[in-house]
């Protein structure tokens, strides 16, 4: 929820960019439609110093970000999915469809 407020927050009383808009609000749930700077923020976010994982390897995922960004969100994806199974949790659907889109444009 606090991607879609921080993105209105954001353009209405910075007058930010869409494509920054965007990226604020996929931060937290993903999005099909992610461009490059979506993943960087989408990335960043969950890999920052200051972060605790019990889900992944930070150093690992940090490292992988370097070198390839859509591995990056896909890995984050899936131990997020896995998470969630796990915990017998709902997951919301823009994270399958984003997962399943970045897998086709990998094939």
């Amino acid at each position: 929820m606090h991607g879609k407020i921080g993105a209105h927050i954001a353009k209405t009383l910075y007058d930010v960019s869409e494509q920054i808009q965007k990226a604020i609000e996929y931060h937290t749930e993903t999005s099909p439609n992610m461009d490059e700077l979506a993943k960087i923020i989408y990335v960043s976010d969950k890999i920052e110093r200051n972060r605790k994982s019990e889900k992944f390897d930070l150093d690992a995922e940090r490292e992988l970000a370097r070198k390839d960004l859509d591995g990056a969100v896909l890995f984050i994806i899936d131990a997020s999915i896995e998470k969630l199974v796990k915990k017998e949790k709902l997951m919301h659907p823009t994270i399958v469809k984003t997962r399943n889109k970045l897998l086709m444009e990998r094939m």
